[in-house]
């Protein structure tokens, strides 16, 4: 067989593929749109998308998840509305849904119901660390900031299982929230966080997992001289002792105990000759053999500038425009602190925190 042939053979199959997929494509709007009319039959209209769900292309998936929400809410079944009513918005929500094969009444009904969504749905639109202004810290930072982005106002909580760490009202755009440190950086490891949403009784629940690399960089010869550094801070002083005896006025005996200890002192001693002076030469700036005589002077160039802002009515302080600028976003950050380990010894550790951040569930709250 001839490579000519072999191209037109899979170019043939690829044409009949497509011609599959379109006419698969315009059934399954011809057989839901057939269950809307004067006798709306929801329960088939569900059953019939779930059935044919994986054979629907991709920019068409958003309008069947929305269809299958507004199909259960007509059956009043809010578990399972909520249910694909995330779907769509935390999947297809850049797509935009195409109803033109509905009737009229039933096309504008659907509408209605994603405005009125819209307008409420509690979407998170973006989750991430704010990036720290100093890489390097002399000690344990208290928390980290999460940057939390919201399509509408929502009430949050965030928790360790069980356990709730924050909660609170999130605003509609841009909202902070801290997170704890201490937890985090005790060891290397994930950590796993629930983050729930709600808007009246609907909860959109997602899963925050950070994972932790710890690394100690601290040289180990700098740690063994702290560890005799300490030892030596330890070491307790013996004090000086004296027993005396008198009768009346009369001693009697004396005994004295002292224990000998090497006391190092160091001096500063001036390298030149002379009088030790280590705040310099005192000078009598009263006297006019020892004034400045340019210490009240000033320069032509600095006069004429000093001249000109007067006049302009310009000063450095209104020339500096302070530039307001948003806070950068990552899914990782890196930072370098000083702890004390299990020894009480002083290390430098250098940290490594990544965000992942993946959808559990929409739920009806109960």
């Amino acid at each position: 067989m001839s490579l000519s042939t072999m191209i037109r053979k899979s170019v043939s199959c690829l044409l009949i593929l497509v011609f599959f997929q379109l006419a698969l494509s315009a059934d399954w709007k011809v057989e839901v749109a057939s269950f809307f009319g004067p006798n709306n039959n929801y329960e088939s209209a569900i059953n019939y998308l779930l059935s044919h769900l994986e054979t629907i292309s991709r920019e068409e998936k958003p309008s069947a998840y929305l269809l299958l929400a507004y199909l259960y809410e007509r059956l009043a079944d809010r578990d399972n509305q909520y249910k694909w009513l995330g779907q769509y918005f935390d999947i297809g929500r850049g797509y935009k849904p195409q109803l033109n094969f509905l009737d009229e009444n039933t096309a504008s009904a659907v509408i209605n119901y994603l405005n009125g969504w819209l307008q409420k749905y509690p979407l998170i639109t973006g989750l991430a660390f704010i990036d720290l202004k100093k890489k390097e810290i002399s000690q344990l930072p208290e928390a980290f900031l999460l940057a939390v982005h919201m399509a509408n106002p929502a009430y949050y909580r965030l928790a360790i299982g069980k356990n709730i760490v924050s909660g609170g009202l999130l605003n509609k755009g841009l909202n902070i929230i801290n997170l704890e440190a201490s937890p985090l950086l005790e060891k290397t490891g994930k950590h796993a966080y629930f983050f729930d949403v709600k808007i009246d009784d609907l909860v959109v629940r997602k899963k925050i997992e950070v994972e932790v690399q710890l690394k100690s960089i601290f040289p180990q010869k700098r740690i063994e001289f702290q560890m005799k550094n300490r030892q030596k801070k330890d070491e307790v002083k013996n004090l000086e002792y004296k027993l005396s005896m008198f009768i009346g006025d009369r001693l009697i005996v004396s005994s004295r105990k002292v224990q000998p200890y090497k006391l190092t002192l160091k001096l500063d001693i001036p390298l030149t000759k002379g009088k030790y002076q280590p705040f310099g030469p005192v000078v009598d700036k009263t006297s006019p053999f020892n004034a400045d005589p340019l210490a009240n002077s000033v320069s032509i160039p600095q006069a004429i500038a000093s001249l000109v802002q007067l006049l302009t009515g310009k000063s450095e302080k209104s020339q500096q425009v302070k530039k307001m600028s948003l806070p950068q976003e990552m899914n990782q950050l890196e930072i370098t602190f000083i702890r004390k380990n299990a020894q009480g010894i002083e290390e430098k550790v250098w940290a490594r925190l990544k965000l992942k951040v993946t959808s559990l569930k929409v739920f009806a709250y109960k």
